[in-house]
């Protein structure tokens, strides 16, 4: 009697244990398959004098636009950066120029005590409002929409065979900055 039903035990769990095994292994197998096989490649990185870049080459897709992003890092003395407002981001193809502007958020709140910020701003001037002062990391990573023509020629593809024109001006409340990074 506990013989059988040691064989009946083991073959109620035979099946269980194969289904679990085999849907592990498609899983694992379908997780190292890339939607992008360029995923993981860089598109542009390059550095000036105080910040450098890494454009890596990845699409995202957000209501219904899709975006790329650029990692900026500064290579500065971090304290610097406690003294800085703001920092204006723009990156040039020959598709056009971006510009994202980060706004610390004393330095928002200084504009609108004078009048010189409105909400609306945010979206129509590409205005991103996140700490400079005391920030944990020096690095930036922002979003630029991605440009594409019917040809399917795309900011990517601009980037690589046109190359890429990028400007940093950051202030901070003596003095104005600019670097300047693109490719050769």
């Amino acid at each position: 009697m506990c013989i059988s039903f040691q064989r009946k035990l083991t073959k109620l769990f035979k099946a269980p244990i194969l289904v679990v095994l085999v849907l592990t292994s498609l899983l694992i197998g379908c997780s190292d398959t890339p939607e992008n096989p360029h995923a993981g490649e860089m598109v542009f990185q390059g550095e000036g004098a105080k910040w450098e870049v890494s454009i890596p080459n990845e699409v995202t897709l957000k209501h219904g636009k899709k975006y790329f992003s650029a990692v900026f890092r500064f290579k500065g003395d971090p304290e610097e950066l406690n003294e800085v407002e703001y920092i204006s981001f723009a990156l040039g193809t020959d598709q056009g120029t971006q510009i994202v502007n980060v706004y610390d958020p004393a330095y928002k709140e200084k504009l609108m005590k004078i009048d010189g910020f409105q909400e609306e701003y945010e979206d129509r001037y590409g205005i991103i409002v996140n700490a400079i002062k005391n920030r944990k990391t020096d690095d930036f990573k922002l979003e630029y929409v991605f440009e594409e023509e019917e040809s399917g020629y795309d900011t990517f593809d601009s980037i690589k065979e046109n190359g890429v024109m990028i400007a940093i001006q950051w202030e901070d409340r003596e003095n104005n900055y600019e670097d300047r990074i693109h490719s050769q």
